[in-house]
């Protein structure tokens, strides 16, 4: 392993295993590098301009995980919320997020 793949590998267990493209080159590691790490298998794709790392983290939610560092201000509500606290067994189909109005008009 390079000394640059385990700087990739110290910073995700920094982040708590998960990070964006624009974390990744904030830090240092551009586009080609990020594509090695993938065919590497040292990092997944998570989703669109978001990874994590393929092994020794577990995370117990990743998609509330990857919400909440996609919006910040935003909160997770109704049934997401009721399935994450346990208080329903039905599994949502997709994320419900509350978006307050400060946030918006800040970007």
């Amino acid at each position: 392993m390079s000394s640059k793949e385990s700087q990739l590998i110290r910073f995700f267990k920094q982040k708590g295993g998960m990070a964006s493209f624009s974390e990744l080159e904030s830090a240092g590691f551009n586009k080609a590098f990020i594509k090695i790490s993938l065919a590497n298998n040292s990092i997944q794709k998570l989703d669109r301009g978001f990874y994590g790392l393929s092994e020794g983290m577990s995370i117990f939610d990743p998609d509330l995980v990857a919400i909440s560092i996609k919006i910040p201000k935003g909160i997770i509500c109704l049934l997401s919320a009721m399935a994450f606290h346990e208080a329903t067994n039905e599994m949502p189909k997709y994320i419900d997020v509350a978006i307050p109005a400060v946030a918006m008009k800040a970007e």
